[in-house]
């Protein structure tokens, strides 16, 4: 047993000794470096030559083998590519961080995938106006490329094509791109200015990922839809402008954008990404478009330089965290179209003290609030408004002071414009002569005698949408009586729209201590023969008439 199985040993000895004394030859297209000190070779279509001076010359007549290289990544410093050569290949030159110079003809019209990835060397590139594809990761880490201009024949920047190239201070995008890639400029933390081409319409996930250095840019309104994280955390960018093309504004879109001071989103914009401005701590304003139907979680979160949000009525939920830690928010307005508003979305909003809520105080109790929002519920809330009233008429503004048992309420603006009643008038208004028509007919000029009666022109002007400084049981701004020598005021206002624009309507009433009737600024009729608002037509109503009609 023993003999036989070294029989066998000795048997495979021999035939492997045979097999090692057979030539072995490899063909050197099918290697990824060429011999040893090989100065020329074939590539795909083409053939390469490497002098004495480190300089590669591709030359030929159609494309570059893709992922071969087989010139040594050591002996070049120079790439000169002839005219004739028609692509790049994938990772042609890749790791060449010797690499200083590359020449690339207008024959070329793709750049193949990593072509000059970690190309460190390599300062500066001209890509001709021939080439309409730059590969994905195609200068990716080429570290010291300053500038770079992408030609209008180029149609797509692939993804991580300019990826941490943290050299790279200027970048101008041809107008026939028409999408940037995912991740295409991630990390380039030295740009700091980026033209856009005008036929880009989508802006890749993570496109401009940490350029801490960017200042500014401009999106072009063929832009329609931003990625997610896009500019997450360029912390120098100070303004942006989104165009009303745009619909979608991504996840972390402008996450940790803290040096962002003011943004206005159009009214194209249906949804607000998640994270969307999270911690963008220098934010002090925000318009949202009236298109706008979501604002996603943590939309933004710790935005606290925000004093005030005014929300569209568009807009029927808003996420959970979405405006957590806005320490500034002192006021917000919701629509009554809102539904929901998710948990711990007003979290930590310390300074916040004022809601105008669009509907009813039904309606507020109807909406769906979720826990973590105290601030929010705790803060006063002002029923059918649209926002605070700023009581000035850019008119005719007067200044006034208002009082209410003696004691100074504010210092308002005031003003009256009887023309504005009459449709003959260039400056006749029908909706403030209307509302004013519907305030008579309520009957709010009544005698006031009697608490009922004020309960009466309280909700009167409830039910025409006026914010009034009272509720519905204690109206401390309406004495039944005033005292001898006493005026008494009290105030209302809301706005309405007229052409486009918002004016704010003040209501002023007041009872003198020798009369207990009310009397307001939108009074026809001027009980007192000195009232400056007896000559509105009191005999007919002529003014009224008009707006009724």
């Amino acid at each position: 047993m023993i003999k036989k199985s070294l029989s066998v040993l000795l048997a495979v000895v021999m035939l492997m000794s045979v097999f090692t004394t057979l030539p072995f030859t490899v063909n050197a297209a099918d290697t990824d470096a060429a011999p040893t000190g090989a100065t020329s070779g074939a590539t795909g279509d083409c053939t390469w030559t490497l002098d004495d001076d480190g300089v590669l010359t591709i030359s030929g007549n159609g494309k570059m083998k893709d992922c071969y290289s087989p010139w040594c990544r050591e002996d070049y410093n120079t790439v000169v590519i002839e005219d004739g050569v028609t692509s790049i290949g994938d990772g042609a030159f890749r790791d060449c961080t010797s690499l200083t110079s590359v020449t690339i003809p207008d024959s070329v019209t793709s750049i193949g995938n990593g072509a000059f990835r970690d190309c460190t060397g390599l300062t500066s590139v001209t890509i001709p106006d021939s080439v309409t594809i730059i590969g994905w990761g195609a200068f990716e880490d080429c570290t010291g490329l300053k500038n770079i201009d992408i030609p209008d024949s180029v149609t797509s920047i692939g993804d991580d094509a300019f990826r941490d190239c943290t050299g790279l201070t200027s970048v101008t995008i041809g107008n026939s791109v028409t999408s940037i890639g995912d991740s295409a400029f991630d990390d380039c933390t030295g740009l700091t200015s980026v033209t856009i081409g005008n036929s880009v319409t989508s802006i890749g996930e993570r496109a401009f990922y940490y350029c801490t250095g960017l200042t500014s840019v401009t999106i072009p309104d063929s832009v329609t839809s931003i990625g997610k994280e896009a500019f997450y955390g360029c912390r120098g960018l100070t303004s942006v402008d989104i165009p009303d093309s745009v619909t979608s504004i991504g996840v972390s879109a402008f996450c940790g954008c803290r040096g962002l001071t003011s943004v206005d989103i159009p009214d194209s914009v249906t949804s607000i990404g998640v994270s969307a401005f999270y911690g963008c701590t220098g934010l002090t304003s925000v318009t949202i478009g009236n298109s706008v139907t979501s604002i996603g979680g943590e939309a933004f979160w710790n935005c606290s330089g925000l004093t005030s949000v005014d929300i569209p009525d568009s807009v029927t939920s808003i996420g959970r965290n979405a405006f957590e830690y806005c320490t500034g928010l002192t006021s917000v307005t919701i629509p009554d179209s809102v539904t929901s508003i998710g948990s711990w979305a007003f979290f930590c909003c310390t300074s916040l003290k004022v809601v105008y809520y669009g509907g009813s105080e039904s309606g507020w109790k109807r909406i769906d609030i979720d826990n973590g929002n105290a601030k929010l519920t705790n803060a006063t809330i002002h029923y059918n408004s649209t926002g605070p009233a700023d009581p000035s008429d850019p008119a005719d503004p007067t200044d006034a002071a208002m009082y209410c048992d003696g004691k100074k309420i504010s210092g308002i603006d005031v003003s009256f414009d009887k023309n504005r009643f009459f449709k003959s008038s260039a400056s006749y208004d029908h909706d403030i002569a209307t509302l004013c028509s519907q305030m008579l007919l309520e009957g709010y000029i009544a005698e006031e005698s009697k608490l009922g009666g004020k309960k009466n022109l309280t909700k009167a002007l409830h039910s025409l949408g006026f914010d009034i400084k009272a509720d519905d049981t204690d109206y401390p701004y309406i004495k039944l009586n005033a005292l001898r020598d006493q005026m008494n005021y009290f105030i209302a206002s809301k706005q309405i729209k007229k052409s486009g624009e918002t004016y704010n309507l003040v209501f002023v009433g007041c009872i003198g201590s020798w009369h207990e009737q009310w009397n307001s600024n939108f009074d026809p009729e001027g009980h007192d023969s000195k009232s400056p608002y007896t000559d509105i037509d009191a005999t007919n109503h002529r003014g009224f008439d008009d707006a009724k009609n």
